[in-house]
């Protein structure tokens, strides 16, 4: 799919994707596998390390003893770059931290395909190579560039190996690290409900900058990142994807790009006046709330508890304080805040069942997200396909078989057909249905029981209104 794409250099934004043909909405733009990626630790026995699916039971590694995987073929496929490190496993008889073993796997990759040589030895299928990633080292503060000096030394305790010596300079080794930094993926499930199953390097990918207004949206597929169209795209035009929830409000997007990614946006999203924005900032009577008031204080400390209680699945705790807050009603709808707790209230009714609950935010929530993220954006469907969930389950299948069939609608443009999500929403459909039918069913059976015993009962009844009749002089 390289020929989709091509890279460009603006004095604005550096490298970037630009678009070499038009693309509908959700049309493939680009698709990778990665150059390496980790399973989370905390997965580690419970998922494949290679291609990050759960199975109940999973094949060890005889080499380390610390390797899961699902299939031999899946135990095969790890063992290009797993042979290296499996030796430094077994003789440190743990696992270490996530970035440590993200590391040494792209050293071994680098060893392999670049040697002594600051160049690969052989034709690579990426636009860049590894060593060409931009790390931005030089915009980190003293303490972040300190914190990765610390980190190389505790990883020079597990690599017992030479440094490959296109990276013997202390410097490479930390702008390589600080690089993978800026450019690692989060590996998420199709539903993109569980965004901690690992973490992964694309090459191609590391080029898309970021909008705040993206066109494109990347859409996992196991290990597999693929890049959609969010929107129309020309030839010519710059391929974007946001690199944090574009559902919060400008500063709070701009600290976090600062923070991580060493840029102030300067992108449509943070620069024009935008209406929907600016209701994100409002109280119930249409005044902007600014931070240092009483009221945005009081939100963020709302916000702040319930992200506690979420952390230490607080459930109920959490559940009892969002209905307190709601009750209040103290900011608009379309108020960030507002959303936020709508959210947590929705994640909480969930896991104590409290499904009245899970209505009233979930629709609330389903506006909110048509507004922020536009009618056919992945993330609003979703959510439309939790909503559909909840009114199966309390057995409403017809407003269920709605909401599952809008949610189609937006996931069928995303996701392939083979899909577990397509899969999962097409027999989601088919159940709803056949449910109404059972219960238009069953509301007609005895609608015809009830005729039947009226046809039947019909002439007593008959008379019995005509004696009152005329008992009131009525004929």
């Amino acid at each position: 799919m390289l020929e989709n794409v091509e890279i460009r250099n603006t004095k604005e934004a550096g490298r970037g994707l630009y678009s070499t043909k038009n693309f509908e909405t959700g049309m493939n733009i680009l698709n990778s596998t990665p150059y390496v990626h980790t399973l989370a630790l905390k997965y580690h026995g419970v998922r494949c390390a290679q291609c990050c699916v759960f199975k109940p039971k999973l094949l060890r590694c005889a080499g380390c003893k610390l390797q899961y995987y699902c299939s031999k073929d899946c135990q095969k496929s790890a063992w290009k770059i797993h042979k290296e490190e499996c030796k430094m496993l077994k003789s440190e008889k743990s696992m270490p931290d996530d970035i440590t073993l993200f590391l040494g796997r792209i050293l071994i990759r680098v060893e392999n395909e670049f040697g002594d040589s600051d160049e690969p030895n052989n034709k690579i299928d990426s636009f860049i190579h590894v060593l060409q990633l931009e790390s931005h080292f030089d915009r980190l503060d003293p303490s972040q560039q300190e914190d990765l000096g610390i980190f190389l030394m505790k990883f020079n305790l597990y690599w017992k190996k030479p440094i490959p010596g296109s990276l013997r300079s202390s410097r490479k080794l930390l702008d390589l690290v600080a690089a993978i930094k800026n450019n690692q993926f989060a590996i998420c499930d199709e539903e993109s409900s569980i965004c901690d199953i690992g973490s992964a390097l694309y090459l191609n990918h590391s080029l898309i900058n970021h909008s705040c207004k993206p066109n494109a949206f990347p859409v996992f597929n196991g290990t597999n990142l693929v890049i959609k169209a969010l929107e129309k795209i020309a030839p010519g035009e710059e391929i974007k994807i946001a690199y944090t929830d574009t559902k919060a409000v400008i500063q709070d997007r701009r600290d976090y790009l600062n923070d991580i990614y060493r840029f102030v946006c300067q992108c449509q999203g943070c620069t024009n006046d935008d209406e929907v924005d600016r209701k994100k900032h409002l109280d119930k009577k249409g005044n902007v709330i600014r931070r240092s008031d009483a009221i945005w204080q009081s939100a963020e400390t709302m916000v702040r508890d319930m992200e506690e209680f979420k952390k230490n699945k607080e459930w109920n705790l959490m559940k009892e304080a969002a209905q307190g807050w709601l009750a209040r009603k103290f900011l608009p709808d379309e108020n960030i805040f507002w959303i936020r707790l709508n959210e947590f209230a929705f994640d909480a009714g969930i896991e104590t069942q409290e499904w009245s609950l899970c209505l009233e935010t979930g629709a609330s929530l389903i506006v909110n997200y048509k507004e922020i993220y536009g009618p056919m954006h992945p993330t609003l469907g979703i959510h439309l396909m939790k909503f559909a969930k909840i009114l199966l389950h309390i057995e409403k299948p017809n407003e269920a078989e709605e909401y599952f069939r809008r949610a189609f609608a937006i996931m069928s443009l995303f996701y392939e057909p083979e899909s577990a999500v397509r899969k999962q929403l097409l027999d989601l459909i088919l159940q709803s249905y056949e449910l109404a039918q059972v219960e238009e069913d069953k509301t007609g059976a005895e609608k015809k029981k009830a005729d039947k015993a009226d046809k039947n009962d019909g002439k007593p009844k008959l008379k019995n209104l005509f004696a009152e009749l005329k008992a009131n002089g009525q004929i």
